[in-house]
């Protein structure tokens, strides 16, 4: 498997197999295979890790390469590319778990506002937030 980004952030603080101890929103490509749900602008996944992205997506083959339903088969068979690009800066990495996942909703949410088809939370609306 080669695994590709697109120019945008990751974060800073994280070393190569080592992370620093924030929680990352991350976006992954996905290959639109279905034809009736196919989307001009693209299929996205958001997600969430307390590890470094990398270590996240390998977990999908390795701690997670068992699982035949959720996430994990999906990004196996779809997986195309990081899309960094696409998350702000504000949302790379949160000090708690609990920003991160508000922040990874919004994005998700903020995503399909544009058109993307994406796979991720949805937020409540009493828990909206600015990034």
């Amino acid at each position: 498997m080669v695994m590709k980004m697109e120019e945008g952030k990751e974060c800073g603080d994280c070393k190569e197999g080592e992370p620093c101890g924030k929680y990352h929103v991350y976006v992954l490509e996905l290959n639109q295979d279905d034809e009736k749900t196919r989307n001009e602008k693209g299929y996205l996944y958001v997600g969430m890790t307390g590890k470094t992205i990398w270590q996240r997506l390998e977990d999908n083959w390795t701690k997670y390469g068992n699982r035949t339903s959720g996430a994990p088969p999906l990004i196996r068979r779809s997986f195309m590319r990081f899309r960094m690009d696409l998350v702000p800066p504000s949302a790379v990495s949160s000090l708690t778990r609990e920003e991160a996942e508000r922040r990874e909703a919004v994005l998700a949410d903020d995503l399909r506002e544009e058109g993307f088809r994406v796979k991720g939370p949805r937020v409540r609306e009493n828990s909206r937030i600015a990034m």
